[in-house]
């Protein structure tokens, strides 16, 4: 890489070990924090709750399980996905085993949970909604799959009262959180190509929402704006991503699938920058830092970029 000018000073406050990570298991372990504590996992069953501050471990956890993506917390639950398809919520407090859920095959993409809702993707293209408080089904939504995909599925969210999913199909659709029913569906991007790795469209990417406005981008396809009360496209450009983006008011931050870092203007589309300077090196959704944008790679190395610029 070339020299950084004027280079930002990074330090760190405390390091701490937190089990095996994901191994090659190209899974999505992200940690997650609630108030002053944060959660993490490792995909042979380990879970640790720690404080932010000091990295100092409130408790430790061997729970036994394949876990296959990371925590998240709601009313004193952690809820994760499995490799044998299930939901498992464990007491945030403690870390011991509430309920598991059996689902239709191996939860790769995070649960979203609102109210006493819980909503899970499973890797065959099913959406389930449980008991967030005990994990009865409520409802399935069944969509499906591709015959080649990549490995990874996009996160629901929940908005209001809507449940907003991406497929491999290239479909965005949202759905009526009480009782699973089509609210809209929106083709991101259609499929093009010979051969099927060409015509892979996968929403990996979480959608993101901000105000009355659902981001979406699919793998060789389109980043698009959809208008969350109708599902009606206000813009899309053509644009390559599996990783994800992050929004700020004013503009959407991604990472493409060559490497590239780009802003693009959050009501038009447009592209404010571009950072070319990471090519080749399996960059991470950006994540906001004050005046900063921040990306991983698969080397290990944490890269700050200006979000008014793109400087690294």
């Amino acid at each position: 890489m070339e020299p950084i000018e004027k280079p930002l000073r990074i330090d760190t406050v405390w390091s701490s070990q937190a089990g095996r990570g994901a191994g090659e298991q190209y899974l999505q372990l992200p940690v997650r924090h609630h108030g002053d504590t944060a959660y993490a996992a490792d995909y042979q069953g380990y879970v640790k709750a720690f404080a932010v501050d000091s990295g100092k471990a409130h408790w430790e956890r061997q729970t036994g399980l394949q876990l296959a993506t990371g925590a998240v917390y709601h009313n004193g639950r952690l809820y994760f996905g499995t490799r044998q398809g299930e939901v498992v919520a464990l007491s945030a407090e403690d870390g011991r085993e509430l309920w598991r859920s059996q689902l239709s095959s191996e939860v790769i993409a995070r649960p979203a949970v609102a109210g006493e809702t819980l909503v899970a993707r499973t890797n065959d293209g099913k959406l389930f909604a449980l008991e967030a408080a005990g994990g009865e089904r409520r409802w399935v939504y069944d969509r499906s799959v591709p015959a080649l995909t990549l490995r990874g599925n996009s996160a629901p969210i929940i908005v209001n009262d809507l449940v907003i999913a991406g497929f491999d199909n290239g479909r965005l659709t949202a759905l009526v959180l009480n009782n699973g029913s089509v609210f809209w569906e929106t083709a991101i991007s259609h499929p093009a190509g010979k051969t099927e790795l060409e015509r892979m469209i996968d929403i990996d990417a979480d959608p993101v929402v901000v105000d009355e406005t659902v981001y979406a981008v699919t793998y060789q396809g389109r980043l698009a704006a959809v208008d969350i009360r109708s599902g009606r496209i206000l813009w899309a450009r053509d644009i390559s991503s599996y990783t994800g983006m992050v929004a700020d008011d004013y503009r959407v931050y991604l990472s493409d699938s060559e490497g590239q870092v780009l802003a693009l203007n959050r009501r038009n589309g447009a592209t404010l920058w571009r950072q070319d300077k990471l090519l080749r090196r399996s960059l991470t959704r950006p994540q906001l830092d004050g005046p900063y944008l921040v990306v991983a790679d698969y080397d290990g190395y944490l890269h700050w970029l200006l979000r008014e610029s793109g400087r690294l």
